[in-house]
């Protein structure tokens, strides 16, 4: 049963981070037209405390926002993919969210191409930051 935009709505100014970010993204994947229904409260959440919302939010915007909203957008997902001032996986966040954005202005890819390729600090896995930066700037999404 799908969730009814309201309801995501709702939870879009929920207490609790993750729920702020799932409804953020329940938005993006229901497009054009609920971005456009949610547009001011995504815009707020490009000031939300915890990186995952903002990110999210940022996406949805970036991707089908109003020209103003769309500039907001890109510029926090640029500044939050910055390894050297955020977390690895916050970063890797950010970069993907650009990822999902299909006509980036050359404005935007220069500036992440401008980012520091981070090495990853886990000892887990590579954390992609060079692999995706590359991606984004040789437009390859």
């Amino acid at each position: 049963m799908a969730v009814a935009l309201a309801a995501i709505r709702r939870d879009l100014t929920s207490p609790d981070q993750a729920v702020r970010y799932w409804a953020a993204v329940g938005v993006t994947v229901r497009g054009r037209a609920a971005v456009a229904a949610t547009e001011p409260i995504l815009l707020g959440l490009l000031s939300d405390a915890a990186p995952g919302p903002r990110i999210a939010a940022a996406e949805a915007l970036a991707r089908y926002g109003g020209a103003d909203s769309r500039t907001r957008a890109l510029a926090t997902l640029v500044a939050l993919a910055d390894a050297s001032t955020q977390e690895e996986y916050v970063a890797l966040l950010a970069l993907n969210g650009l990822v999902h954005v299909t006509d980036l202005p050359a404005d935007v890819r220069a500036a992440v191409g401008a980012l520091p390729k981070a090495p990853a600090r886990s000892d887990q896995r590579g954390n992609g930051i060079e692999r995706v930066i590359d991606q984004i700037t040789k437009g390859l999404h």
